[in-house]
């Protein structure tokens, strides 16, 4: 028994001990799995407000931290409430405390006057992580985020909600302090409106608060006083106070930030008038911004919610009741980014509001609002020279698009008054009319006198700056020509009438344009329709008129709807319109105002053509070298084309500016700098904040105007000056000398070659190539070198032009002329089938003629362009131009272009010829070389804007190309003169003048080219000539050129009946 129990007895221990380790560690793991959710890493959140939770944005905020905490238990959310109101010296204080006390983890600022105290405390404090909530972080640290939503596309979510709802076409938004989140809303507003309702007018106005409850309420006020029928708060709590406002009086309501169904209009009966919130998800916000810290992102950046991220949207389901139903169907025009056409849709408010909200988050849709700074994109972040067809805020409607013949000054503080014209319904408004253009929002100007003067169209309007008075005069009623005169006090809003002892009369269309303190017009239509052709002159400081006897070689003719425009201070420039013939004119004439005279202005044409012919076309003068015309009425209908006078290069361009967007004239147009406005873009009310940022190069805007497109009614661009051309009269010491020392180097060469001709003239290789042909180059080139030389030192003056003309003109003449004439005998020595005598005296005459052709030319060009020098002023440097006409310089060069064409063409045809000594292989190579520089020369001439470029350039490229036909030319003949192969001798009565024929050995002579073709057989039997491989290939199995150009038959000399003609041998 005992031995049989006893392993009983030491297994049970066993088991037990198996049995205990089991149970501990399932006691374990039961263990770490209830402990498990506790030992992740607890993240400690705080939001940190200006507002407390009952707050519908900050409430929300909170929401967005207790949905990721409600799933994950690491998760935990605090709240603090710190004044946004407070100084940065004690809000810096209240927010450390926090940090150093608190013992949180993430800091979440949810108010814009946090992010300077996030920012510094992130840099004392890098374990720490501080989030911007509704702001961004610039630039983000390691332990810093922003979150910002994307504002415009929530606005115009709620502008397009207003303009399929409003019925009065007018509507509004209340904005709190222009901040780029407000600015991004207000503006994007802006844009959804017009999307769907393009003739609404929209009224927007900025308040400085963010909580004051009458302060909206006054705002809602004046929006409804001007008409408005839908109105967006996009101002906090001020703004919900606006819109219960609003709603109180009947007027629809666009909540903002979280949806006010739920807070502004909770158990409100006015609730019936909210139609929708533009909600800003910020729940969403905070979710996401968690989320990344959890997934180990913990800064470094900023996030932008847009609708494609579920950041923005209106609150849905569309909540449609007796007073608002989203179930109507309503006609609206939609086009996207990627549409030539707008799309006409008759459907229900709610498929509409749809179709947009996937048209943004499909990216088809965009709202022309900056991201950062929250300004309208065309005006802040342009394209240069580039026209956008713009709708400004406020009363479009008083200044409707399609107005013709109206006048508009800028009258400082960025503000543009307008006045008059008729509109296409052959209305007269009488209204003075100011665009601001900081805010971009038209106002009519409250009339402060009783009396004002009749509505009229193609009046005259000018600025006396000095005073501060705007002038009209003239222009055409719908029953009467006028001829009355009237003075606008800026500062007064005041209309005076003036009459003067002497004025133009009565008349209408006339040009008219103001320089300093004078307003001029000329021409125009009388009563009795008699185009007039005077020009008449009012002193604004005075209040006279008086006529301008203006004299000239060439002055205007008359002319009604042309345009007139003041340039430098000193000058009235006068383009276009139409003469007493009834005909549309495109003629430029300036009058030089001190001296009162008239002249006529021809621009090169030669880049882009000549501008239209047009009337009504309006300009402005944008720099001291350039002035822009702008649309018109041509003979074909309305232009949209633009034209640029670029006054220092003499020419016209149609590619210097952008096209308009449409067809426009009888628009008026203005010119300024923004930026020179001290305060531009100022905030009012707090100076430190900005309605937009100040555009830093000239605006042009055209106001109205008739157009074959409806549009916004303002058309706006932005003038880069274009990179000023280098004062050409002080050439840089540098290109200077290396002009001369290549021209120095030319003039040696070609002295050093001109001594050995005459020394070795009677060198029968020198005699082979003929002693006048080839000193008829090197005199050309000697005159081409000097003239190159002079127009590096000789002062800048009409007189230097001229006389770089005619030296470097002739030269070239004179080797191209010489160059063609050889290549030409050579050609016809080697195609004729007989032999011919050649008489050189015509060969001679032909050089001749063509120098004199030449120089009759740039006679011409000096006696009928006057070259005039203009002076313009760039950043305090004055700079010298030397006007040159294109036009004369591609006439001044006509002779040498064809002789280069004639003599690339002779070379092919000669390019077979493979003597030795016969000119033509030289002479191609350096014809080439002439056509390849002038086919880089001429571009650089004609497109380079650089002055000082195109002359370095041309300079050395043509002195290049001098040394270049000189040493191609010469140089065989200097090698074959000292460095003579071993060759059979010419008899020297084969290398004379005389005509080509058989010798008396039987040698058949070319006379110019020296080439001696043997027509017999050796001794030992006879002997043919070989036919050639091409033109000019001179051997064969029989016989070979030698290097003197003979071509002998190995068995010796032929007899002459055995004599085949050149063209035999050759062809």
């Amino acid at each position: 028994m005992a031995s049989s129990t006893a392993p009983l007895g030491a297994a049970g221990p066993r088991r037990r001990r198996l049995r205990d380790a089991s149970h501990s560690i399932l006691l374990a793991l039961a263990t770490v799995a209830l402990l498990l959710p506790w030992m992740a890493e607890a993240l400690k959140v705080r939001l940190i407000a200006d507002t407390d939770l009952t707050a519908p944005f900050t409430a929300q905020a909170m929401r967005g931290c207790t949905n990721v905490a409600s799933s994950n238990s690491a998760v935990s959310c605090n709240f603090s409430r710190v004044s946004g109101s407070l100084s940065n010296a004690d809000l810096y204080a209240a927010w450390e405390n926090l940090v150093i006390n608190s013992g949180d983890d993430v800091y979440i600022g949810s108010y814009f006057g946090f992010v300077s105290t996030m920012d510094q405390l992130a840099a004392k404090y890098p374990a720490k992580l501080f989030v911007a909530l509704d702001s961004a972080m610039s630039p983000p640290k390691d332990n810093t985020m922003g979150v910002t939503f994307a504002e415009d596309q929530a606005g115009y979510l709620a502008g397009a909600l207003a303009g399929v709802f409003s019925t009065s076409k007018r509507v509004g938004v209340i904005g709190g302090l222009p901040i780029p989140p407000v600015k991004k809303f207000v503006n994007g507003y802006l844009a959804g409106v017009l999307s769907v309702c393009p003739t609404c007018e929209v009224y927007s106005t900025y308040r400085p608060s963010f909580d004051n409850s009458t302060v909206g309420q006054l705002a809602a006020r004046s929006l409804i006083a001007q008409g408005a029928d839908v109105i967006f708060g996009a101002g906090g709590g001020m703004g919900s106070a606006g819109i219960l406002e609003a709603a109180r009086n009947r007027v629809f309501a666009i909540g903002v930030d979280s949806n006010e169904a739920l807070t502004t209009f909770k158990d409100r009966a006015e609730i019936d008038y909210l139609l929708s919130t533009a909600e800003k998800k910020v729940d969403v916000a905070i979710s996401s911004a968690i989320t990344s810290i959890l997934a180990g992102k913990r800064g470094g950046f900023n996030m932008v919610l847009d609708t494609s991220l579920g950041g923005v949207a209106l609150v849905s389901p569309f909540n449609s009741t007796t007073l608002h139903d989203f179930s109507v169907p309503v006609t609206v025009s939609i086009k996207n980014a990627y549409d030539t056409c707008a799309t006409t849709s008759f459907s229900p408010r709610s498929t509409i509001l749809t179709l947009i909200f996937n048209s943004l988050k499909s990216k088809l849709t965009f709202t022309s609002v900056v991201p950062a700074s929250g300004d309208l994109q065309p005006l802040t972040t342009f394209a240069n020279k580039t026209f956008y067809d713009m709708a400004p805020f406020g009363q479009r409607s008083s200044m409707p698009a399609g107005t013709q013949g109206l006048g508009a000054a800028m009258v400082g503080g960025n503000r543009i008054l307008a006045w008059g014209g008729q509109t296409k319904f052959g209305e007269y408004p009488t209204a003075m009319m100011a665009l601001d253009f900081d805010s971009f929002t038209w106002t009519q100007v409250a009339d402060a006198s009783s009396v004002k003067p009749a509505g009229r169209a193609f009046h005259a309007l000018g600025y006396d700056a000095a005073g501060g008075n705007i002038w009209i005069y003239g222009g055409q009623s719908a029953s009467s020509v006028l001829g009355d005169t009237w003075k606008y006090s800026v500062a007064a809003a005041t209309w005076t009438a003036v009459t003067t002892s002497a004025s133009p009369g009565t008349r209408t269309n006339f040009a008219h344009a103001t320089l300093d303190q004078t307003m001029y017009v000329y021409g125009g239509v009388t009563p009795t329709g008699e185009i007039q052709r005077d020009l008449w002159a009012l002193d604004m400081a005075a209040g006279a008129w008086s006529p301008v006897a203006a004299k000239g070689a060439v002055v205007p003719p008359a002319l009604q709807h042309a345009a007139l425009v003041a340039v430098n201070g000193t000058q009235l420039v006068l383009y276009g319109g139409t003469n007493e013939q009834g005909s549309v004119t495109n003629s430029l004439y300036v009058l030089d105002v001190p001296s009162k005279t008239w002249r006529v202005e021809q621009p090169s044409t030669l880049k882009t053509g000549a501008p239209p012919a047009a009337e009504r076309m309006r300009a402005v003068y944008l720099d001291q070298r350039r002035v822009l015309f702008t649309g018109g009425l041509g003979t074909s209908g309305p232009l949209n084309a633009t034209w640029v006078w670029k006054m220092d290069e003499g020419e016209w361009s149609n590619n210097a500016y952008g096209s308009l967007p449409a067809a426009l004239h009888s628009h008026a147009l203005v010119t300024f700098n923004q930026s020179a406005y001290a305060k531009a873009c100022q905030y009012a009310e707090i100076p430190v904040l900005s309605l937009c940022t100040p555009a830093t190069v000239n605006a042009v805007v055209a106001v109205s105007g008739v157009t074959n497109s409806p549009g916004g009614g303002v058309v706006v661009s932005f003038a880069n000056p274009d990179p000023p051309p280098p004062p050409v009269g002080v050439i840089d010491a540098g290109a200077k000398w290396a002009v001369t020392v290549l021209n120095a180097v030319g003039l040696m060469l070609t002295l050093a070659l001109s001594t050995f001709l005459w020394l070795k003239r009677g060198h029968k290789v020198i005699k082979a190539s003929n002693v006048r042909f080839a000193a008829l180059i090197l005199l050309g080139t000697l005159l081409a070198h000097i003239g190159l030389i002079a127009s590096s030192w000789v002062p800048d003056a009409r007189t230097a032009i001229m006389l770089t003309a005619f030296l470097v003109g002739s030269g070239y003449t004179l080797v191209f002329s010489a160059l063609v004439v050889k290549t030409y005998l050579i050609y016809g020595i080697f195609s004729s089938k007989r032999a011919v005598k050649r008489k050189m005296p015509k060969y001679f005459a032909a050089v001749v003629f063509a120098l004199g052709i030449q120089l009759l030319l740039v006679g011409l060009w000096f006696q009928f362009d006057s070259n005039a020098i203009i002076s313009i002023n760039v950043a305090g440097t004055v700079w010298n131009i030397r006007s040159l006409d294109s036009n004369w310089v591609l006439l001044s060069s006509l002779p040498v272009i064809l002789l280069t064409i004639a003599g690339v063409f002779l070379s092919f045809k000669t390019r077979h010829i493979a003597s030795s000594f016969n000119e033509s292989y030289y002479i191609g190579i350096a014809t080439y070389s002439i056509a390849l520089a002038l086919i880089v020369v001429a571009p650089v001439i004609l497109l380079l804007q650089a002055p000082l470029v195109q002359y370095i350039i041309s300079a050395i490229l043509v002195t290049l190309t001098t040394i270049g036909v000189q040493l191609i030319f010469f140089g065989h003949k200097v090698s074959a003169v000292f460095m003579p192969a071993n060759i059979a001798e010419v008899d020297n009565s084969t290398a004379s003048e005389s005509s080509a024929g058989e010798s008396s050995t039987g040698v058949l002579r070319c006379k110019y080219c020296k080439q001696a073709l043997q027509a017999g057989s050796a001794a030992g039997g006879n002997s043919t000539i070989a036919t050639g491989m091409g033109m000019g290939t001179l051997q064969g199995k029989m016989g070979s050129v030698n290097n003197m150009g003979t071509l002998q038959g190995k068995g010796g000399s032929a007899s002459p009946s055995a004599r085949p003609s050149l063209k035999q041998a050759l062809m």
